[in-house]
């Protein structure tokens, strides 16, 4: 230990000045021994500093460092993984269990059409026959027209579901929960498929809408309904009807004649009026007994989806307002 210890000590006064590398000559021994130490020494160095500059380059992180993720985001987390394990348990039941609502079904095939969207075919799903009635109240909608301090809530029917998911607009589940007033929200969204289920109805997953979105869209048919009653009672009241069958009856001189066009053209108009009376498309709770042959009846009820019930009854009451002009007019020539 003692000659170990001077070695070193060597070393160090080397390190020191190194003009004293010449006791190294004098004793052979002291030089080799020297070397075999210093090449002792070296590893454990470089094994020290190794050691050092791993740890100075992977500092710790601290124990007290919040890994916590936002609450909205742990809440999304804990409701996808409720979601899976439903479907997990769905998985594992028995498959001679079935439900008693799905001893019938129903094939509902939809494809997308090539005008402004995909070309290829929708998923078919399996709808499950219930006793439900299309004249069931599905849920009540407040309307978009209404002021706020008189708003009303409006009535949705099954059956005006059953046309929109149905109908040509053919809905997704984000136009249906716009239109329903539902927040596009997980639970909110899982919510209104188990409320769809209940009435047998559902949509398909990926469903692309087949016609184009417009202002009628967003309106329930009884607000539809509404908005024509009250543009009917407006229209009766305040339209200058005879005031413009006075000014039409100054711009004509020879008044025999003209009396016979109104009459010709009056006859038209009650037969357009007529007609328009005996559509019998599917609007709110009614679903009436069609009186057009099919050819007629179907582009009837498929132009009703599309305005939710606005508009036949919206073209009826204008064509009133025109035969009421033209009856103003005949009026005046008769005296």
């Amino acid at each position: 230990m003692d000659q170990q210890a001077l070695w070193l000590k060597t070393y160090q006064a080397l390190l020191a000045n190194p003009q004293n590398a010449g006791q190294m000559s004098n004793n052979p021994a002291m030089a080799a021994a020297f070397f075999q130490l210093l090449a002792s020494q070296r590893p454990v160095a470089q094994v020290q500093n190794t050691e050092i500059k791993e740890e100075a380059a992977l500092p710790k992180e601290p124990d007290a460092l919040s890994r916590k993720r936002p609450a909205a985001i742990q809440e999304l987390m804990q409701m996808k993984k409720k979601r899976l394990d439903g479907q997990g348990s769905k998985d594992n039941s028995p498959p001679n269990s079935p439900s008693p609502s799905s001893t019938h079904h129903e094939t509902v095939s939809s494809t997308s059409d090539s005008g402004h969207h995909s070309e290829s075919p929708e998923p078919q799903m399996t709808l499950p026959l219930v006793g439900i009635c299309d004249d069931q109240e599905f849920t009540k909608v407040p309307g978009r027209l209404s002021l706020l301090s008189s708003a009303t809530k409006h009535s949705v029917t099954v059956g005006e579901v059953r046309r929109r998911l149905n109908g040509p607009e053919a809905f997704n589940m984000s136009l249906l929960g716009a239109v329903l007033r539902r927040a596009k929200m997980p639970e909110k969204s899982q919510s209104l498929v188990s409320e769809l289920e209940a009435v047998g109805l559902g949509i398909p997953r990926g469903r692309r809408r087949k016609a184009n979105v417009t202002l009628f869209s967003a309106f329930t048919e009884a607000e539809s309904l509404k908005l024509v009653e009250d543009f009917h009672a407006v229209a009766a009241e305040c339209f200058p009807i005879e005031q413009l069958a006075a000014v039409a009856l100054k711009q004509n001189l020879e008044n025999r004649e003209q009396l016979n066009q109104l009459r010709v053209t009056r006859n038209i108009i009650k037969t357009f009026t007529d007609l328009l009376s005996l559509d019998r498309s599917p609007v709110g709770a009614s679903n009436p007994i069609p009186v057009f042959d099919p050819s007629l009846q179907d582009p009837m009820s498929n132009f009703s989806m599309l305005t939710h019930g606005f508009g036949t009854p919206a073209i009826a009451v204008a064509m009133k307002i025109f035969l009421r002009f033209i009856d103003s007019q005949i009026a005046l020539l008769e005296k």
